[in-house]
């Protein structure tokens, strides 16, 4: 039913290339790379561009059968995995069970199963019907606008405004609502990437002659009536963007930093255990690829050194476990480190 399913939603290009999660041949890291090119494209153009972290509440719980059913048919998918599908959901009954006493039989018209491989792609179809509507504040990227990206049920949100991303924000609530889906404020937040101030033709210009309007204050974005959180760093994907730094990506560098640290001094620390050289370079030499290197090397396809200071640290906690495990003083040269252990450098000029 799985491959059936994820065969024929290929053949037809029904998954959104925008939709990173449960799609074939997409990495987990693509739609973060994708918003680090968006965000050093803004910058090129001195524009400041606004990004909103959505969530979307108990996605597979909260999945409408009708709505799913008349999805998959304005896609094509009918047939006879179609009316299985359907035949399963429509017969299936639930009962609670709290220690020995039990509820009746009773059937919802919305859930899909959770550990069903097929539920991810049914999401993936149900969340394919929803699209932005064009706003003049569009970003673009290599001649392909950009307003919305989707790791399963964790949105972005982009635009190079503020009424702009309001006006999406507006129409991702009406799209949720239309489809018997919520929005999670507590989980959503704001991000500005580049001058926080809206600008002036963004907003009313009878109060900003007048003085009654703070241009200094960052603008407000709401979802169901709730104001989001306006933040400086928020982990998407696993990467941490900072926006208040000069790289993006400060916040990673250091928290991988401390971790590699961590790791490392751990694996010397059995040397108290065992005795001081005594801890085969071999061995430490697996344990560094199990427990360090992961560390160093983490989201390389996406966080490039813009500093030459970002990777030094780095690289600093790796001569120093390669010069220890070798026995060799800190002032070593750094060739020999690489040739004796096989393992390449994190940086290469």
């Amino acid at each position: 039913m799985f491959s059936q399913l994820t065969k024929a939603a290929k053949l037809g290009h029904l998954i959104p290339p925008y939709q990173n999660r449960f799609h074939a041949r997409h990495q987990t890291h693509n739609n973060a790379f994708i918003l680090r090119s968006l965000i050093e494209c803004a910058c090129d153009h001195s524009e400041t561009l606004y990004v909103a972290f959505v969530n979307i509440s108990n996605t597979f719980p909260s999945t409408n059968h009708s709505a799913l059913w008349n999805c998959l048919e304005d896609l094509g998918l009918t047939g006879m995995y179609y009316d299985w599908l359907r035949s399963l959901y429509s017969n299936m009954c639930y009962r609670l069970i709290l220690g020995e006493q039990s509820s009746e039989d009773f059937k919802a018209g919305s859930g899909v199963l959770i550990r069903d491989p097929v539920s991810p792609m049914l999401w993936n179809l149900y969340l394919s019907t929803f699209s932005l509507p064009p706003h003049k504040h569009d970003i673009a990227l290599n001649g392909t606008t950009i307003s919305h990206l989707e790791h399963a049920n964790d949105m972005v949100i982009i635009s190079r405004s503020p009424t702009g991303l309001q006006h999406h924000l507006d129409a991702l609530q009406l799209w949720c609502y239309n489809n018997f889906l919520t929005l999670s404020p507590s989980k959503s937040e704001v991000m500005i990437f580049g001058n926080i101030c809206p600008h002036v033709s963004e907003v009313n210009i009878i109060k900003y002659i007048t003085s009654d309007l703070d241009l200094s204050a960052p603008p407000q974005f709401t979802i169901n009536g709730h104001t989001l959180r306006l933040t400086n760093h928020f982990k998407y994907v696993g990467i941490t963007f900072c926006s208040v730094k000069k790289d993006i990506f400060t916040v990673v560098y250091n928290n991988k930093l401390k971790a590699t640290t961590i790791s490392s001094h751990g694996i010397l620390g059995t040397e108290h255990l065992v005795g001081r050289g005594h801890l085969p370079p071999k061995s430490a030499k697996h344990l560094y690829t199990a427990l360090v290197d992961c560390h160093l090397i983490f989201g390389c396809e996406i966080v490039l050194n813009i500093t030459d200071s970002a990777a030094h640290h780095l690289e600093k906690v790796q001569h120093a476990f390669f010069c220890h495990i070798l026995g060799l003083s800190s002032n070593s040269i750094l060739t020999p480190l690489y040739t004796e252990t096989g393992i390449c450098p994190i940086h290469i000029c």
